[in-house]
C-alpha cells in the first residue's frame, strides 16, 4: 500500500464513523455513534486469546474533492489503527470488505482502555488519513 494521500473527506469519515460501534468483554467505554435511526449494534466479541472488541463502520461516500466513491469498485480495504494511547496507535489490521457495512474484531486484547482509527484505501492504493480515534475499556 502506499503512503497517507489526502484523498477522503473529513465528511467521508463522518459517514465512515457514522456507525461505528464499539463492544468488548467487561469495562465500560465510549463509542463514536451519530445517533442516526439507521445506527447497528453489535454483541460482545469474545476470544480465547484476550479481549476482543467488534468495529463496525460504513464505507465513506466521497473524496475530498467531492467527487462520488463506490465502495464496490473504488475502496480496495481498510487499515485498523490500534494502541493503548489516541497518539500511537501503533498495532494495524488490514481489512478486506466490498460491502457498505464493514466491521471487524481485535482479538487478544489485554485489560485497560484501546483506541481505534480506521483508514481507507482505494483502488489506486491511496490511503485517507486516519479517523478520529474512539476507545473501549476493556
Amino acid at each position: 500500500m502506499h503512503s497517507a494521500s489526502p484523498g477522503f473527506s473529513g465528511a467521508a469519515f463522518a459517514a465512515l464513523f457514522s456507525v461505528i460501534v464499539l463492544a468488548g468483554c467487561g469495562g465500560g467505554g465510549s463509542s463514536a455513534s451519530s445517533g442516526t435511526a439507521n445506527e447497528s449494534y453489535v454483541a460482545e466479541a469474545n476470544s480465547s486469546g484476550g479481549e476482543a472488541v467488534y468495529l463496525s463502520w460504513l464505507a465513506p461516500a466521497q473524496r475530498v474533492n467531492g467527487e462520488q466513491l463506490s465502495y464496490q469498485t473504488d475502496i480496495d480495504g481498510y487499515i485498523v489503527r490500534y494502541g493503548q494511547s489516541p497518539s500511537e496507535l501503533d498495532q494495524q489490521a488490514v481489512v478486506d470488505c466490498e460491502v457498505l457495512e464493514c466491521g471487524y474484531n481485535v482479538n487478544g486484547l489485554s485489560s485497560g482502555t484501546w483506541y481505534f482509527a480506521v483508514q481507507t484505501v482505494d483502488s489506486n492504493g491511496l490511503i485517507s488519513a486516519p479517523s478520529a480515534p474512539v476507545s473501549r475499556t476493556l
